[in-house]
């Protein structure tokens, strides 16, 4: 449910603020670790003018989102140039169901 969450906030603002034509979702379940990347080649925002901010009603989405990462032991990495942005995240083993395929590669054009 944590990766659907991130998904969903993450295309939500690719779809709302990154003027994007594509993006890029990688999921890897693997025995230590799961990790997600959601990349897009949108317009990209400055992160570290981002994180000084005192956040406005507008980014309340990806404050949720390490919010609730740091609730299930897990971590979220955001990094954005002109060219676009990433989200890469990582859960505990106990976020991955082991019954699902190893990797999973999802594309999409706007």
């Amino acid at each position: 449910m944590t990766l659907y969450r991130v998904i969903q906030e993450g295309l939500t603002n690719v779809h709302k603020h990154a003027g994007a034509s594509q993006v890029t979702i990688a999921i890897d379940f693997g025995a230590q670790v799961a990790t997600l990347d959601l990349i897009d080649n949108g317009m990209g925002f400055d992160v570290t003018a981002w994180k000084s901010q005192s956040h406005e009603q507008t980014t309340h989405g990806l404050i949720g989102l390490q919010e609730r990462l740091s609730l299930v032991g897990g971590t979220l990495d955001l990094r954005s140039q002109p060219q676009g942005t990433q989200l890469a995240v990582k859960l505990p083993p106990a976020q991955a169901p082991a019954h699902v395929l190893t990797r999973l590669n999802l594309e999409s054009m706007a």
